[in-house]
């Protein structure tokens, strides 16, 4: 990706970022849990909807303790991502770079 997209998104992120921090922003969670509706256990989340000002906080919010167990604790050969994400992984890194 050259510099020049590189900026432009940056610049998105950022202006998306500030938006989603404010008080507006969080009319948008409940359509944000019904398009996910299937993904986001709202048993497992430490405060009610109604504690979180922005979307940016709910987004970042917390669970309850014990809501969910790590995986593979007591190996150091696997990766563990404890956040809900889309994420995107591989076979395997040796040799990219």
């Amino acid at each position: 990706m050259d510099q020049g997209a590189k900026e432009i998104l940056q610049k998105l992120s950022e202006k998306h970022g500030k938006k989603m921090n404010t008080v507006e922003s969080a009319l948008k969670i409940a359509s944000f849990l019904k398009f996910f509706k299937d993904q986001i256990n709202m048993a497992e989340v430490k405060y009610p909807l109604q504690h979180f000002k922005t979307f940016n906080e709910f987004f970042i919010r917390e669970l309850k303790p014990g809501a969910r167990t790590m995986a593979y604790m007591n190996r150091d050969d696997v990766a563990v991502c404890a956040a809900d994400c889309r994420l995107m992984v591989f076979d395997r890194t040796k040799g990219v770079y």
